[in-house]
């Protein structure tokens, strides 16, 4: 059963409790852990991941990544001094 907000905005009260949390995950390496973690809220029901940012073209996450189709974010030492990875993490709607 659904409850009325306190302003009678069911429509606002359904947004408020399905809205889903979205992270993105920092990731150099191998990424057994970012794997574990998507596994983990590949079926949440209040969070998602929505990518991996990365700062090594050379990491095993990038592929881990691909193959689990989660998208990916390549940045170097200059974006993340200049505030451009802040921005892609507006951008992606990260919380």
């Amino acid at each position: 059963m659904v409850q009325e907000c306190s302003g009678g905005s069911t429509e606002l009260y359904h947004f408020l409790i399905m809205k889903k949390t979205n992270l993105i995950i920092f990731a150099t390496g191998g990424g057994s852990n970012a794997v574990k973690i998507i596994e983990h809220f590949s079926d949440h029901s209040t969070v998602q991941v929505k990518g991996i940012f990365c700062n090594n073209p050379n990491a095993g996450i990038l592929d881990k990544a691909k193959d689990l189709d989660i998208p990916t974010y390549l940045f170097n030492r200059d974006d993340y001094k200049s505030g451009k990875v802040l921005e892609e993490l507006k951008n992606w709607e990260a919380d």
